[in-house]
């Protein structure tokens, strides 16, 4: 029995398939490459991770993700399409942006402990 070594492909060697219409251009003139935006917008991000754990696993297609899709959700609908914490490795970081809560003055909490009471 015979058999080669694998040889590891050029990448990217097709059009990359994110979920965020910001990096397009960008990849694209960084990697020589044509990047395709397929926005599938809807329930709070669910479509859009949904499509993507059901990808090819090929490294060709991304979800551009914020926390409510991937921790939020799970604690609001009774039932979503994936796990967020299973289903997806984390490429890179674009930014932080902090999570305020907010409740009219009228209302009269004046923090979380308070709110929770």
């Amino acid at each position: 029995m015979l058999s080669t070594g694998a040889f590891a492909q050029a990448w990217p060697n097709k059009p990359i398939k994110p979920v965020a219409r910001y990096f397009a251009d960008k990849l694209s003139s960084v990697l020589g490459q044509q990047v395709i935006v397929e926005n599938k917008a809807g329930a709070q991000g669910m479509v859009d991770a949904e499509i993507v754990k059901n990808a090819a696993p090929d490294g060709y297609t991304f979800v551009y993700v914020n926390s409510s899709m991937i921790c939020i959700n799970h604690y609001v609908y009774k039932k979503i399409p994936y796990d967020g914490f299973k289903d997806f490795v984390p490429v890179t970081r674009h930014g932080l942006a902090p999570l305020v809560m907010v409740v009219p003055p009228t209302l009269g909490p004046k923090s979380v402990k308070e709110f929770v009471a």
